[in-house]
């Protein structure tokens, strides 16, 4: 089958996102260490963040260890270095990314890092967690409503 002029393929479409998101900044640190920080995210990354997040916090939830707000926030900023970097980790758990955040800032390399990023892609990620967050309080306060009056919310 002969493709039509113009059409949209899905090759088209992997060559344009993969030239729109592979800017990349390579941050030298005092030490000779680089990493290379990716300017632009991909939504697909920022959704896949924002999930593996809420996975964490669930996780944490069910075994009863207390998230604040500082934890939130250190967890975000561990999985964007871990996302959104070049930097080797294997951290996956609560306890394992908030050592990796502790252990960049003990370094020295983790505000020097965080001030590589576009300030715009990384205000798009909290921006977007919030919003995440605000429909997860909506669904407790709802199930919270059918729990004490008995009635399924529309």
């Amino acid at each position: 089958m002969k493709p039509r002029k113009n059409n949209l393929s899905a090759a088209e479409i992997t060559k344009q996102v993969d030239v729109k998101y592979k800017k990349t900044k390579r941050v030298q640190f005092e030490d000779g260490h680089t990493i290379d920080i990716e300017m632009l995210f991909r939504p697909s990354k920022k959704d896949a963040l924002i999930v593996e997040l809420m996975e964490l916090l669930q996780s944490s939830y069910e075994k009863e260890k207390k998230v604040d707000a500082a934890v939130g926030i250190g967890l975000t900023i561990a999985l964007v270095v871990k996302c959104f970097t070049s930097l080797e980790t294997d951290a996956q758990s609560c306890e394992e990314l908030l050592s990796l955040i502790r252990t960049l800032k003990d370094g020295g390399y983790l505000d020097t890092i965080l001030a590589a990023f576009e300030q715009t892609e990384l205000d798009s990620i909290f921006n977007d967690l919030k919003i995440a967050i605000d429909k997860v309080n909506h669904g407790i306060k709802l199930a919270m409503q059918e729990f004490e009056t008995g009635e399924e919310s529309k």
